[in-house]
């Protein structure tokens, strides 16, 4: 193989190699903050769509805002479903968790946030915040 006949091959390859990466890079997602806060308890963090069917929330705190004797909690709900609940039970304090994922065998639409404080006796007003998929 001669030079031209080298560096010709190389050129093509180099193409081919460009249009595939392009042609496979799908929409940019970028992650969405949250901040949803009742009366006694708060949820902050970040929520990303990798797919049309897969939410990760990533830096999750639950914040126990008042020591009114009701554990602070907060759960993802989706057009699908909801996910089970997560709580602290301590007044004026914090759980972080580094990663929650979500799939529900379909097209997520939309993650909502719900956050509130419940005990034997009743729960707290809920908040929430609802973010939108854009891979759908």
């Amino acid at each position: 193989m001669n030079r031209m006949t080298r560096v010709g091959a190389v050129a093509g390859i180099c193409a081919a190699l460009a249009v595939t990466a392009v042609a496979g890079a799908g929409p940019a997602s970028a992650a969405s903050s949250f901040d949803v806060r009742s009366d006694v308890s708060r949820v902050t963090g970040s929520l990303d769509f990798p797919s049309r069917t897969k939410f990760t929330a990533t830096n999750v705190t639950l914040y126990d805002t008042s020591c009114d004797n009701r554990s602070a909690r907060f759960r993802f709900v989706t057009n699908n479903g909801a996910y089970k609940w997560r709580q602290i039970d301590q007044c004026n304090t914090s759980a972080t968790w580094s990663s929650i994922s979500g799939t529900d065998g379909g097209d997520i639409k939309w993650v909502r946030v719900e956050t509130q404080a419940c005990n034997s006796l009743g729960c707290s007003t809920m908040a929430s915040q609802t973010i939108d998929n854009p891979r759908t």
